[in-house]
């Protein structure tokens, strides 16, 4: 059992995050303690008021709001009713038991977990004193309820050695830190790729994805990374792991090393893969999914790429077998996108390489990219200069 306190700068945020969740049908409020009306009773209004009127009783405190996450092992299985009992006695371990208090229970992780949201300003405006909280009531109490209730302790609890090649993320399914961890771990260590685009297209078919944040944005300026779970879509979902807060520390400067060292050691490998590649190509494949399926079948994924303006501008082939991802425009010009799409008999303009492109707009999921090339007929790709036509509606992958 683990407690996470944050004193949030916005109350209204912190509400909203958790109203958003129970709309979604991905939370359950399963306690309104200290209010006057029961949980299933309460409006949106009701939550805050409570807490608004508390506030205004002391407006020398910027931070009026406390958050505390309890988070359980996902081998646990707990009832609404006991988190809801252990919720009440660790609020008043800590001093909180007289303070109105929510408690959200989340159901879109991979192990059982609750958020209590409450505040630190008392009826009389006096402020509870949150300095050291953690250590000299929160950790005693945490360690008093895993006796109490025969739970898993933390300090007892080993972590789960995974080896092998990692399953496909699934978001809500598993649990997120343990399984983006794995994952990382093992497509760093054992893929050969030589820069950020290879090793996203990679991380793609994982459900996984590195992003080194906006260009001069804090992240980038830091040359950070971080490391986040995708859905089918592309779409970002959960939290965000930096690289430092993983166990084996995938920061863009130890991915940086791995980028000259992969370069050294992938030669005979692609002269291997080109070989396997022309194989299939002189089998003249017709249209885009008997090529993919072609190479499939011999270990080799291939990846169309867009750039954020949702254009075509290169292939990605992902050896399964040698474990190598390479950009087809880095294998010759017999495997660049625009010497395929010829072949293929594709129709459309291919806008070249964009100078600079986001790592996080580059990984498109390989059924989503072959759906868009289905019909190619019907599939105009224009030139950035190209004023006379109107402007296509894009969509960022974040």
């Amino acid at each position: 059992m683990v407690a996470k306190m944050t004193l949030p700068l916005s109350f209204y945020h912190n509400i909203y995050y958790h109203e958003k969740k129970l709309t979604a049908g991905v939370a359950d409020l399963i306690e309104a303690a200290n209010y006057l009306k029961s949980p299933d009773e309460l409006t949106l209004s009701d939550k805050s008021e409570r807490f608004v009127r508390l506030h205004a009783l002391n407006k020398n405190t910027r931070r009026h709001t406390f958050h505390v996450c309890l988070q359980f092992p996902p081998e646990e299985s707990l009832s609404n009713a006991l988190l809801v009992l252990i919720s009440a006695e660790y609020m008043q371990l800590i001093g909180f038991s007289e303070q109105p208090y929510l408690v959200y229970r989340h159901m879109d992780a991979g192990h059982p977990h609750v958020h209590l949201v409450s505040t630190t300003i008392r009826r009389d405006g006096s402020k509870i004193e949150t300095y050291n909280l953690a250590k000299e009531r929160s950790e005693p109490a945490l360690r008093m309820l895993e006796e109490k209730y025969d739970l898993i302790r933390a300090k007892d609890r080993k972590k789960t050695i995974r080896s092998g090649a990692p399953e496909k993320l699934k978001y809500g399914k598993m649990e997120t830190r343990g399984s983006i961890s794995h994952a990382v771990e093992y497509i760093v260590s054992n893929y050969n790729y030589t820069s950020l685009v290879e090793l996203n297209a990679i991380f793609s078919l994982y459900n996984l994805r590195a992003d080194t944040g906006k260009p001069g944005g804090r992240i980038s300026n830091n040359k950070g990374i971080t490391y986040q779970m995708v859905d089918e879509n592309g779409k970002g979902r959960g939290t965000r792991l930096k690289a430092s807060a993983l166990p084996f520390k995938p920061t863009f400067e130890a991915l940086s090393g791995r980028f000259i060292e992969n370069e050294q050691k992938r030669k005979n490998t692609l002269s291997e893969l080109i070989t396997r590649i022309d194989e299939v190509l002189q089998g003249n494949p017709t249209g885009w999914i008997r090529l993919a399926g072609n190479l499939h079948q011999d270990q080799i994924e291939l990846l169309p790429l867009m750039n954020k303006n949702n254009v075509f501008y290169d292939l990605i082939f992902i050896d399964q077998h040698t474990k190598t991802a390479v950009l087809g425009s880095n294998l010759g010009d017999n495997y660049k996108l625009t010497t395929i799409f010829n072949m293929l008999g594709l129709n459309g303009r291919v806008m070249p390489v964009h100078p600079f492109i986001d790592p996080r707009l580059v990984s498109v999921d390989a059924s989503r990219a072959l759906n868009n090339l289905r019909q190619p007929e019907t599939r105009h790709i224009p030139h950035t200069n190209d004023r006379s036509k109107k402007k296509h509606r894009t969509h960022k992958n974040y």
